[in-house]
């Protein structure tokens, strides 16, 4: 099986060894290809994509040259039904009937259809960063941003449920992973309030307001929202309370959030 890592860091492995692309364009082919597993693309496109400043005639080359890299990496030498990558004189697509594993492909798929709390914790955890980290490519620039709001919008989906089941101890560990991988967002920081406040720790709800007010004045420059700021207010003042109107319906019987962008504060 082809195992690849595309979140945090690209790996690409295959019958669990190691497989070595140290050229850049051949590891942004390679996971442009599968991200986009059964779709054809022409040739002038990938080339235009990859080497958006080069000639036609030396982009084309370049295609070429990269492609037969990245088959000789894979050892794509397998039968016609089993090869990872199809390609003729005017296109290139990766298979999608492998046998290959891919950790964004699963984290997009399997997060919408999680009904159980354990199971969409355990999927989210493929979440280890951002896509390809310290690729530039505009496809990249693009993909990442929309893998980063669903991952966004599924921890937010999460925390509730924890709230939802009293985990404040798991609720505490999400809080603070959506914090490291996300883009400082409030929500989080408020998730991580009414877990301490629920723990009774008073003096960790006000630190983690600080935090709030501190990122998100020196990264976003705004304020904290009204919602922060009441909630912050509620808890300091008195032991902390769930109220059953702010308690969400079990993850199994919840409609699914709209797609929308996730709220940054």
């Amino acid at each position: 099986m082809l195992e690849v890592c595309l979140l945090g860091q690209f790996d690409v492995r295959k019958d669990g060894v190691s497989i070595l692309l140290p050229s850049r364009p051949a590891q942004s082919l390679l996971a442009y290809l599968i991200l986009t597993a059964g779709i054809a693309h022409r040739r002038e496109k990938l080339s235009g994509l990859l080497w958006p400043d080069s000639s036609e005639d030396n982009a084309r080359s370049n295609l070429r040259q990269v492609l037969w890299r990245v088959r000789k990496a894979l050892n794509d030498n397998s039968s016609h039904d089993l090869t990872y990558l199809f390609s003729d004189q005017f296109s290139v697509e990766f298979n999608p009937k492998s046998d290959y594993w891919l950790d964004a492909s699963i984290l997009e798929r399997q997060t919408k259809e999680a009904t159980d709390t354990n199971q969409l914790m355990e999927l989210l955890r493929l979440y280890r960063g951002e896509l390809l980290p310290g690729f530039y490519d505009d496809w990249v620039m693009l993909e990442r941003e929309r893998l980063q709001s669903l991952f966004d919008r599924e921890v937010e989906r999460l925390l509730e449920q924890l709230k939802y089941e009293q985990r404040w101890t798991e609720m505490l560990e999400w809080g603070e992973h959506w914090i490291a991988y996300g883009q400082k967002p409030e929500p989080a920081y408020r998730a991580l309030m009414e877990a301490y406040g629920a723990l009774g720790n008073r003096s960790k709800v006000a630190y983690t307001f600080d935090r709030c007010v501190k990122a998100l004045r020196d990264d976003l420059e705004v304020e904290p929202s009204e919602l922060t700021l009441n909630l912050y207010e509620k808890l300091v003042q008195g032991p902390y309370e769930i109220e059953p109107a702010s308690i969400t319906a079990p993850i199994d019987s919840q409609k699914r959030p709209s797609e929308r962008p996730p709220y940054k504060g």
